[in-house]
């Protein structure tokens, strides 16, 4: 069973993703939505060879053609486009609520524990003990610490400062 967020390549994908120069389309449309001419200067390419590779990204669904009833017809990247550009942002996206889930919870039952200390929610049938006092605090704080932790694997698999691409070309 494929997971959440995840991509499966069918053939009519890998047909597509295996002439670099569909492989550059797909950059060019990761900036923004764009034109058949303004992918021609773009890339440098002629309209019938464009159209042609369009046509095959759009047959694996890798594009979308806008056609909003004007002179032009838009090209933009889909969302199974898009998450073959940018796995990393599915990645991100769960460990940041991951983590995020960690550090409400943690802020949940320190709240609940400092209201029940200073008596204004409910009796406390624990309070007093040595083992309970120190146990809940210590594992708001564990699960606050694991997830600031988290959170910074999360930034750090996005890596913004690179600028990470899967299908970028390979550096020299």
């Amino acid at each position: 069973m494929p997971e959440e967020g995840s991509v499966t390549l069918d053939t009519e994908s890998f047909k597509a993703l295996s002439s670099e120069a569909r492989v550059k389309i797909l950059q060019a449309l990761d900036t923004k939505r764009m034109t058949l001419s303004d992918l021609s200067r773009e890339l440098d390419l002629a309209k019938p060879t464009l159209k042609e590779h369009l046509d095959k990204l759009d047959s694996a669904r890798l594009v979308m053609r806008e056609d909003e009833g004007r002179k032009w017809i838009y090209y933009s990247l889909s969302r199974k486009a898009k998450r073959i550009l940018h796995p990393e942002r599915t990645r991100f996206k769960i460990l940041f609520s991951f983590s995020m889930t960690l550090i409400i919870v943690a802020t949940a039952i320190m709240t609940i524990e400092w209201s029940v200390r200073s008596e204004t929610m409910m009796e406390c049938t624990y309070c007093g003990n040595p083992l309970w006092d120190t146990f809940v605090p210590m594992m708001a704080t564990f699960l606050a610490i694991f997830g600031l932790i988290v959170m910074v694997y999360a930034y750090r698999e996005l890596k913004v400062k690179t600028g990470h691409r899967v299908l970028a070309p390979p550096e020299k």
